[in-house]
């Protein structure tokens, strides 16, 4: 009979595995941590020769911890040894692989290598629009609404616009209380991913016209004057304070005629409004409107070819001092 030898057979086994956390990203981006696991499900010893992955910067993933049994450096059977990277504002779609190179103890010889590749997504960027007008004039109000079913964070540059409504709704209202350039500002979240983009909207912010009235102040009673307001404008409407004056032809015009048919005070004003819809409190004019005087020469006797005599006028009404002329 002839014996043989017994061998001890061996089943050496590596299982590698590689995950990302987040597995999607936003197109803003975000830091992707990426955990490999390295598995020996065999019955003997392995030694890690090498773990490399082929994107930059994990090409040499951080060894975190697992080697416990026992602690002798070597991927004893039954252990999972961790190793981890970091890959900084990810926010591209992106597949890399990790490669791991193991040898076996009692037989150096028979090598070992596993493969195992994580894929990161990237989410769409929720859209984000203001819609609204461009321009308004000082201490108007507009309204602004955004595209719906996100998350909304409203605000103005340099605080340069006061909110009437909330500023976490799809649809606002702003009233904007100087004049000059003021921007809107729109931060928006989509809620099932997490993602936010922004965009902002320029808004002109008008002055209101100057408004003045031009012309004489003093008229006697019946008399007409002509005023006269801003050049320019797109509208003009003239009145009198209840009605004290009567206006001669258009009252939709730069300049205006006016008769004064009674003394006292009559107040002329002025609304304008300008190219861009703005418009500013009525300014005005106060008129002071003379009563004509009347003059009655005193009873005096006179004698057909005798001496000469004096007459005196007796003026009144209207206001001192008073120009005579004699016929």
């Amino acid at each position: 009979m002839q014996f043989v030898a017994a061998t001890d057979i061996i089943r050496p086994a590596m299982m590698v595995s590689k995950s990302a956390d987040p597995p999607a990203v936003c197109p803003t981006g975000e830091d992707v941590t990426y955990t490999y696991m390295v598995t020996n499900p065999g019955d003997t010893d392995l030694e890690i020769t090498s773990v490399t992955d082929d994107t930059s910067p994990c090409e040499n993933p951080t060894f975190i911890g697992g080697d416990t049994m026992p602690a002798d450096g070597l991927l004893n059977p039954g252990e999972t040894w961790i190793y981890e990277c970091v890959s900084p504002s990810v926010s591209q779609p992106v597949t890399n692989t990790v490669t791991v190179e193991a040898f076996v103890v009692a037989i150096p010889e028979c090598e070992l290598t596993e493969m195992a590749s994580a894929t990161v997504t990237v989410f769409e960027e929720p859209p984000c629009d203001i819609t609204g007008d461009t321009s308004v004039c000082q201490n108007g109000l507009l309204n602004f609404s955004a595209p719906p079913g996100l998350e909304y964070s409203w605000s103005t540059e340099n605080d340069c616009g006061t909110f009437v409504s909330g500023t976490d709704t799809q649809n606002v209202t702003i009233g904007f209380p100087t004049a000059g350039p003021c921007r809107v500002l729109l931060t928006v979240t989509d809620p099932e991913t997490g993602c936010t983009s922004s965009c902002d909207l320029l808004v002109t912010v008008n002055p209101p016209p100057d408004c003045f009235v031009e012309g004489d102040d003093l008229v006697c009673e019946g008399g007409m004057l002509e005023f006269s307001g801003p050049v320019g404008l797109a509208s003009y409407a003239w009145s009198t304070a209840g009605n004290c004056g009567t206006i001669i032809g258009p009252a939709n015009q730069q300049t205006v005629t006016i008769q004064f048919p009674t003394s006292g005070v009559c107040q002329v004003r002025l609304l304008v409004v300008d190219e861009n819809g703005c418009t500013t409190d009525p300014c005005s004019l106060d008129v002071t409107v003379g009563e004509n005087p009347t003059a009655e020469p005193l009873d005096t006797a006179i004698c057909e070819g005798g001496a000469p005599g004096e007459i005196c006028a007796n003026p009144m009404g209207g206001v001192a001092p008073y120009t005579y002329m004699w016929t």
